[in-house]
């Protein structure tokens, strides 16, 4: 698990260094990563002998947690002032100019989200029933 840790952190100071550099920070990718490492970590990869369709059901369900669970950092560090021109935006822009209003109105806005996700999959983790002896 520590594993996952260090890739996420890994990958949000990339995106950090990658903005120094010019290039967009991707939040998004670092959340997809950390969505598939979770579903391995949780016994759902690819090769854990589920279906396909409950992989898929179990990928949905992870998905609506993260996002929504993003959604509610979101909301609760913005400034009440940019509540309006944020949802405006979200319904308007591609992810990078979501991920590029967030953070220029939520300062250490990576840092935030980097700590949601680790409590998404410490909670995950805590309530998923031990396999094999582990």
């Amino acid at each position: 698990m520590a594993d996952l840790d260090d890739n996420l952190q890994t990958n949000m100071n990339d995106a950090n260094s990658d903005q120094s550099s010019g290039d967009k920070a991707d939040v998004a990718a670092t959340i997809q990563m950390y969505k598939e490492r979770l579903m391995e970590d949780l016994g759902f990869g690819k090769n854990s002998g589920i279906s396909d369709v409950e992989r898929e059901q179990v990928e949905k369900k992870m998905e609506e947690l993260v996002n929504a669970r993003i959604l509610n950092v979101i909301m609760l560090y913005l400034p009440e002032g940019k509540v309006a021109e944020f949802s405006e935006i979200a319904q308007k822009a591609d992810a990078a100019e979501i991920n590029d209003f967030v953070k220029a109105n939520i300062p250490g806005y990576e840092d935030k989200i980097l700590k949601e996700l680790m409590d998404i999959k410490d909670e995950l983790l805590r309530k998923a029933p031990v396999k094999d002896g582990k």
